[in-house]
């Protein structure tokens, strides 16, 4: 994994769960409004 300012890029499928945790990282935590919103979800229900 590589990140050079707002690019993040990884080699190969091993490098994807750091390449997805660094781009969480960049963009920083969620809006609270947004937070209050995934409480709400119930996941479980989308999946048929």
């Amino acid at each position: 994994m590589v990140r050079d300012g707002n690019l993040i890029s990884g080699q190969n499928p091993a490098s994807s769960e750091a390449v997805a945790r660094e781009v969480l990282a960049a963009l920083g935590p969620a809006p609270e409004a947004a937070q209050d919103d995934e409480a709400d979800l119930d996941l479980d229900e989308d999946i048929q």
